[in-house]
């Protein structure tokens, strides 16, 4: 074989779709004469390795300018970069750096593929006017939605520069300030009771009789935005008592004050507006702000409290609960603020019991209630005053008014045993109806409400040993009278069957009275005063023995006759059942 020079031809190279393509003719000669050959073609595809990185154009810096009221989602810049590399090696993906998506990625987001930089939230310029943010472009991070990053690869990064641009997108704000030191000494405190952008009013308070020209409050006005758009005029609309003059040389304050002398009688309120626009560079977009204010003129202290009625009667049940409302007395003060707010206070009349251990007045509202539980019994009315006073700073005016309280008789007892236990005595073999003897009871109310009845007798226990003896469970033998509480019995007593009867009696409220309009329904020292409510006491009841009994014979008896003889050595002793009996039928 002979040794060629050049085994290996190339015969094309080009680039196909991004890659260095070279075909090759690879020839094989013999050493014959002629030599003889072959060829060979051979295609060799060139890969591209990454070995450029993401380039942004320029000095991969940009500036974007957006407006502060645009909406969320609003693309305010689209960020491009090359990569020479071809294929996968140029796949490019954009985010914002770890830095700036952790101060700003509630602000700001980046979409991976198109670049697009877009806000996530609202701008304000108030609050802030420049971001300064760092997006990377990213290859070899594939084309789904899924991409990763490679190991292998590569990195840049663009400076993006977002200015937040201004627009009029702020009204004037308007506050108003009390100055205590100009005002009277009955003039309260300024209060601002709701936002003023909800047309709610400012409140303020001025003496009545302060002369024209006098300072009322302080406005201050503040404009968010800048420049042109910052910029205000000031009025007052809607009366001809006050208006507002500059306070130099402050150009955003503002003193309103009186342009005549108030007079309370003439008009206690004065509502009017101040109004405040901007002054922006498009006259169509000028924005307005109305703060209301009233103003309300204090009245001296020149009326005293007087109430509805110069005398009050009334009537409550005894025992009522302690706590019960008894009356609402009321008292009206011409006066405004202070000094129309009143208080009440009792104060007993002369020669009377002291009004201060009976009843109690709430100081605001006025109403009386009782601190104990009346008794009529011993003390059938109480008169007493009550007192009006306003808080008049200076000199507090009062009113007066008396209360003529009468009690009541209510159906407040029950009836009462005039003994916790009776004892009786009754022979047997006496035929019904016979008497027994008789209880007593006695109920404390006033006529009508101290009737009762002597209701029921029964036995005192359901283990009674008169129940144990009959069998049966047929109560007591014995009647009470309803009315005179005596005792008969129903049916002819046995001794042998029952000796000592113990019951319980039962006086009750008549049904009729427990009903009534004036029966106190509540429970107190004996329960709840209803029908069938009353007093037990208990009874024993003695059933004498009579000589109603023949002996009989417990010994000898059919089947069992037999005498029994007992012999000892030392003496005989004879037992004769029969004989023991002979001799007590004898005694």
């Amino acid at each position: 074989m002979r040794d060629l020079k050049r085994p290996v031809t190339v015969v094309e190279i080009c680039n196909v779709g991004g890659l260095l393509f070279c075909r090759l003719a690879v020839v094989a000669l013999d050493g014959g004469e002629p030599p003889r050959s072959g060829t060979l073609v051979v295609d060799v595809n060139v890969r591209d390795s990454n070995d450029n990185s993401p380039q942004f154009p320029g000095n991969a810096t940009f500036i974007a300018t957006v407006n502060e009221n645009v909406p969320v989602g609003t693309v305010i810049a689209t960020l491009n970069a090359a990569d020479h590399d071809t294929g996968y090696n140029a796949e490019i993906s954009y985010q914002l750096s770890p830095e700036t998506a952790r101060d700003f990625g509630r602000m700001f987001g980046v979409r991976p593929r198109t670049g697009e930089l877009f806000t996530r939230a609202a701008l304000d310029y108030e609050t802030r006017s420049e971001y300064v943010l760092y997006v990377t472009a990213t290859d070899r991070t594939g084309t789904g939605n899924d991409a990763m990053v490679d190991e292998g690869s590569l990195t840049s990064q663009a400076l993006v520069i977002v200015r937040v641009q201004d627009v009029n997108d702020n009204a004037p704000r308007i506050d108003v300030h009390v100055l205590s030191s100009t005002m009277s000494s009955s003039s309260g405190p300024v209060a601002r009771l709701h936002d003023v952008q909800r047309h709610d009013a400012w409140h303020l308070e001025v003496s009545e009789g302060v002369p024209e020209g006098t300072l009322v409050a302080h406005v201050t006005v503040q404009d968010a935005d800048s420049g042109d758009n910052g910029q205000f005029r000031c009025a007052v609309i809607d009366t001809e008592g006050f208006t507002l003059r500059p306070l130099a040389p402050y150009p955003a304050e503002f003193k309103l004050v009186t342009l005549a002398t108030l007079d309370r009688e003439l008009a206690e309120r004065h509502r009017f507006a101040v109004v405040c626009r901007d002054s922006p560079v498009n006259p169509d977009a000028v924005l307005t702000s109305t703060a209301f204010i009233e103003v309300t003129v204090v009245d001296r202290n020149d009326h005293a409290p007087v109430f509805e009625h110069p005398v009050y009667y009334l009537t409550v049940a005894e025992n009522s609960p302690v706590g019960t409302s008894l009356l609402q007395v009321s008292a009206v003060d011409r006066d405004s603020g202070p000094n129309g707010v009143i208080s009440y206070r009792l104060q007993s009349a002369e020669s009377e019991p002291d009004a201060h251990n009976l009843v109690g007045i709430d100081s605001k509202s006025g109403v009386i209630s009782a601190k104990v539980g009346f008794d009529r019994e011993s003390l059938p009315r109480v008169i007493f005053d009550v007192v009006a006073t306003d808080s008049g700073a200076d000199t507090p005016r009062t009113g007066r008014t008396r209360v003529h309280l009468s009690i009541a008789d209510v159906d407040d007892q029950l009836p009462v045993f005039a003994l916790p236990v009776y004892s009786f005595v009754v022979d047997e073999n006496r035929p019904p109806g016979t008497g027994v003897g008789h209880v007593s009871a006695i109920d404390r109310d006033l006529d009508p409400f101290n009737k009762f009845t002597y209701a029921s007798i029964r036995y005192l226990n359901s283990s009674s040993s008169c129940l144990t003896a009959t069998g049966s469970r047929k109560p007591p033998p014995f009647r009470l009278d309803p009315i005179t509480g005596a005792i008969t019995t129903t049916e002819s007593l046995d001794r042998e069957q029952c000796a000592v009867y113990e019951v319980t009696l039962r006086a009750t409220v008549s049904p009729r009275l427990s009903n009534s309009a004036n029966t106190i329904k509540y429970k107190g020292e004996h329960g709840a005063i209803a029908a069938g409510s009353g007093a037990s006491c208990n009874a024993v009841i003695y059933v004498s023995d009579v000589n109603d009994n023949r002996p009989t014979f417990d010994f000898p008896q059919i089947g069992n006759d037999h005498v029994v003889h007992n012999i000892s050595r030392t003496h005989t002793h004879t037992h004769t059942h029969c004989l023991s009996c002979c001799v007590v039928l004898l005694a």
